[in-house]
């Protein structure tokens, strides 16, 4: 890294050298201390991607000449810069990456583990959540079963909760007395097999008009089953439409006594065109098991 400048004068041997010759020479010398006047370290390629680490293993290298020096800011900005090369443009620059995140809130992987990060309509590729604040509907586009994240572990709700991967949600329609008039006998419709039942235009085997007044945005119905004087004893076992597995077996033997009666209620989820399958096991032949809708849950 010699100077990019000449000397002012070539003395040979035997020459007086003069007061004058010898100024002039040193003012050379600090009028061209500058930049421009002092050569590159990059006489080649090879010279202009040396790099060296200034804190290698938690401890400071330190430059002995100028070179070095070079050498550890080039280090630097090839790792603030991510590129082969500390000499190669970046894909972004800082402004511009402050300016499109928003405070991080980029696609992609957040940065750091105790910052607050603001994602706003954002893609997360298998995420670990800790305390979040949701603002707005968080959806989950993957079918796969995320750990934690069940019926137990969410407020409000208890291990109970769930029952064949139903998850209760809020309960914003329910009567004491039934909301349709209309109820639906099971010994006179429901056979020894799967049946559906639904609303109106469901294509349900059986249609019941009083899941009419049921909102597409319900998950469940509430339903009161009312056994009046069947001959013997009879299971009703329900399922969503089309469901391999009931929501539960034997959902409970119906009997009566003499002139009397017996009733339940129950929550059983339903399929988006409002269609639940009914199951009868049991020998009850005569009387009536009416099931009535007391609400439904959203």
């Amino acid at each position: 890294m010699p100077g990019l400048y000449s000397k002012i004068k070539t003395v040979v041997d035997g020459e007086t050298i003069t007061a004058t010759d010898r100024n002039a020479e040193h003012d050379n010398h600090i009028t061209n201390a500058i930049p421009t006047m002092i050569d590159d370290y990059s006489t080649d390629a090879t010279e202009m991607q040396v790099t060296i680490d200034p804190y290698p293993s938690d401890s400071p290298s330190l430059a002995t000449h100028l070179a070095g020096e070079i050498q550890r800011l080039r280090y630097l900005i090839k790792q603030i810069t991510g590129e082969d090369q500390w000499y190669i443009d970046p894909d972004t620059d800082l402004a511009v990456h402050f300016a499109a995140t928003a405070i991080h809130g980029a696609t992609g992987a957040v940065v750091g583990t105790t910052n607050v990060q603001t994602l706003t309509d954002k893609t997360l590729t298998a995420p670990a959540i800790s305390s979040p604040v949701v603002t707005g509907d968080m959806t989950y586009a993957s079918a796969t079963v995320v750990t934690n994240l069940n019926a137990d572990t969410v407020d409000g709700l208890g291990a109970g909760a769930a029952v064949n991967g139903y998850v209760r949600g809020i309960l914003t329609q329910i009567h004491s007395d039934s909301v349709d008039a209309t109820s639906f006998d099971i010994l006179a419709n429901i056979s020894t097999a799967w049946e559906s039942v639904g609303k109106t235009g469901s294509g349900a085997t059986n249609i019941w008009t009083a899941l009419d007044s049921v909102p597409a945005a319900a998950k469940a119905v509430i339903l009161r089953l009312v056994a009046q004087n069947p001959n013997a004893s009879t299971y009703i076992s329900f399922r969503v439409t089309g469901s391999a597995t009931a929501v539960s077996d034997r959902t409970r033997e119906l009997y009566t006594v003499a002139g009397g009666y017996e009733y339940i209620e129950i929550s059983i989820p339903i399929d988006s065109s409002i269609r639940f399958d009914v199951y009868r096991e049991g020998s009850a032949t005569t009387g009536q098991i009416a099931v009535w809708l007391k609400g439904w849950i959203e």
